[in-house]
């Protein structure tokens, strides 16, 4: 598992304290705890999941330099523990994937910050969650996780998509599933939408380049042992341990690749062993173990970079050796091993 691993080896060398290493809904909890509840942002927000100071930040999209966060969620309270994936739903309420101990999904309140109890919790043996890691909402509330013991436990077994229905609370059933043989599903990673509704997903492989690591999408709707209507993958791709994906207002893609430090972009409706049509490497782009992606609604590039405990972003239509236009970075930032973005309200 490339993140668990590579997280012990950097927890070691500075000593960091504390890095030890689908019908189904039920009643919504009351919320408890909160530190701060703040008005409705007036500025669209770009969340971000901090995999080793157990937090999710949020900063403005603007942001740039070594500056705070307009909020923080962490604390004990939060129960958050080396968590992955972060997600919002139209209210804004934050959704993360926590895979420690007892794998769950943890919802917080919209606009509420501090040491916050969860107003939810997805977590039993009948979510079938083993190795939770990115999660989406689609536009009625559904949650998705993309799930992967063998990321976790190094068990070799097959990733899925697990789908939970709109307020599911405690130890439910998935309200359905992409899972299975024909879906080609290994080490199924971030997610993503375009406008018709499609599922976009990052099947990365750790240690692989070209012929492992793909772009997989399942049409809208799609469930159970389903084969993927489009499937981007070979030596052409540049794909690299693909941990991020997007799909910007025009439909290209785009994929974050861990291993090569790289963003690989392709054509909307690609298919098979093609060529990205742009790619972000190089010196000048601060690109350092990217691990997720996302894009906003002018199609600008946000990159969390875990190794490199930054957000960088890129001006719509970059390509090449290109110096991000922002750059969050610094101790002010709180950011500690960034492995997922989401934009709210989504582009």
């Amino acid at each position: 598992m490339r993140f668990a691993a590579t997280v012990l080896l950097f927890c070691v060398a500075l000593s960091l304290v504390g890095c030890a290493g689908l019908p189904g809904t039920a009643s919504v909890a009351t919320p408890q705890g909160y530190q701060r509840k703040a008005s409705s942002p007036s500025t669209t927000l770009l969340y971000v999941s901090n995999h080793t100071n157990n937090s999710v930040s949020a900063f403005p999209l603007n942001a740039n330099g070594n500056v705070s966060p307009v909020g923080t969620i962490s604390g004990k309270k939060t129960r958050l523990n080396q968590q992955y994936g972060v997600g919002l739903d139209a209210s804004g309420n934050v959704y993360v994937v926590d895979p420690a101990s007892k794998p769950s999904v943890f919802v917080y309140p919209a606009n509420t910050w501090g040491d916050v109890r969860p107003i939810r919790e997805i977590k039993g043996e009948k979510t079938k969650m083993t190795g939770p890691y990115k999660v989406i909402l689609d536009s009625s509330g559904n949650t998705y996780v993309s799930n992967n013991s063998s990321k976790h436990s190094g068990s070799g077994s097959r990733g899925d998509i697990l789908a939970f229905a709109p307020g599911s609370n405690g130890n439910v059933s998935p309200e359905w599933s992409i899972a299975g043989l024909r879906t080609e599903l290994t080490d199924a990673d971030g997610m993503a939408w375009d406008s018709s509704g499609n599922l976009y997903v990052a099947n990365s492989v750790v240690g692989s380049c070209g012929n492992d690591g793909n772009l997989f999408v399942f049409a809208a709707g799609a469930l159970g042992n389903v084969a993927p209507i489009t499937n981007i993958g070979g030596s052409q791709t540049q794909l690299c341990d693909p941990t991020g994906i997007a799909v910007d207002s025009t439909g290209n893609i785009y994929a974050s690749n861990w291993f090569t430090n790289t963003v690989t972009v392709y054509a909307a409706g690609s298919n098979g062993n093609i060529a990205p049509i742009r790619v972000i490497s190089g010196s000048n782009t601060g690109l350092d173990g990217p691990a997720a992606i996302a894009v906003d609604a002018s199609n600008n590039i946000y990159v969390a970079n875990a190794l490199g405990n930054s957000i960088t972003v890129y001006s719509a239509g970059s390509n090449g050796n290109v110096s991000p236009v922002q750059t969050i970075s610094g101790s002010n930032t709180g950011l500690s091993w960034p492995v997922s973005l989401a934009i709210y309200p989504a582009p």
